[in-house]
């Protein structure tokens, strides 16, 4: 993985058994089985690739494409709301935004991100049409989908009966980086992308109960050798995450001071800060997160 920020999220994990069910009706019509989620979807044409790419893909969740109407039940996934980035009518859904604040994770983890836009009209319940636009997909590079594969697929029936009509199109989501910028981050090896980690975070943090402040220029010789042993080029990023919510997973103010990013000379570095780095750090950290239990604090 192309994990940019991991430390910072390491620093910040904590244990999360809240579940959350904010049912959606289109979900429910679906009778989704939360658990166990499904570990393959038939709505793409499946090979072998293309199955062990998606198992390195955070975003695909499992298999459960609709994991971010219930995203506090997949560990995996920020434990926040995705609410205000889906625009939901009675029957019309636009989740172009969703899949814009998407992006740069699905190209994290190596994936592809496809935009599902279309329209369906059940033969029952008097002519129902379900609109979906931009439904954000991520998947890996060598998995294919096609309207007849999605038509196909029971996961993408959003009727009870039999349908009239089935028109959609898919298109592959342009890359947020250059592609030759992307195969070189990828060809780095952990140590490259993570330093030779062989430090304990009481190093370089400080902790009390109102947050964090995790200071990296100590360490960062650990990070700056093997990357640019491996061609990058070491930079430094400072980043903090406030919440003034009690029960919230990142309550108080957490500070990241000197976080060592290593980027590939063949990238536009302005560019993979403001368009990658930038909006995955927003994915994982900024938005409506769900209040906890403050006895999980421990």
């Amino acid at each position: 993985k192309m994990q940019t920020l991991s430390v910072a999220l390491a620093t910040l994990l904590l244990s999360k058994d809240v579940l959350a069910d904010r049912g959606n009706p289109r979900v429910d019509r679906l009778k989704v089985r939360k658990q166990p989620m499904k570990t393959e979807l038939q709505f793409y044409e499946e090979n072998k690739q293309c199955t062990a790419e998606n198992v390195n893909i955070d975003l695909f969740a499992g298999g459960f494409i609709y994991w971010f109407f219930y995203p506090l039940e997949d560990h995996s996934m920020p434990n926040k709301y995705f609410d205000s980035f889906m625009d939901i009518g009675e029957f019309d859904y636009d989740f172009t935004k969703l899949l814009n604040h998407m992006r740069a994770s699905c190209e994290v983890d190596g994936g592809v991100m496809h935009s599902i836009s279309g329209s369906q009209t059940c033969s029952d319940e008097g002519g129902i049409t379900y609109t979906d636009i931009n439904f954000p997909l991520c998947v890996g590079p060598s998995c294919v989908i096609t309207p007849s594969s999605l038509e196909a697929s029971e996961e993408w029936s959003f009727c009870s009966d039999d349908r009239q009509e089935f028109n959609y199109t898919v298109e592959v989501v342009d890359s947020l980086i250059e592609e030759t910028c992307k195969a070189e981050m990828m060809g780095f090896t952990e140590a490259a992308r993570l330093g030779e980690y062989n430090v304990d975070y009481e190093d370089f943090c400080e902790f009390d109960d109102l947050g964090s402040i995790c200071n990296y220029q100590s360490i960062i010789a650990n990070y700056t050798k093997p990357c640019e042993d491996q061609g990058g080029r070491m930079y430094k990023a400072s980043d903090e995450i406030s919440s003034d919510s009690s029960t919230s997973y990142y309550y108080g103010v957490h500070s990241f001071i000197n976080m060592p990013i290593c980027v590939g000379r063949s990238c536009n570095v302005k560019n993979y800060f403001d368009n990658f780095v930038i909006p995955y750090s927003t994915f994982l950290y900024n938005g409506t997160f769900a209040d906890v239990d403050p006895a999980l604090f421990g």
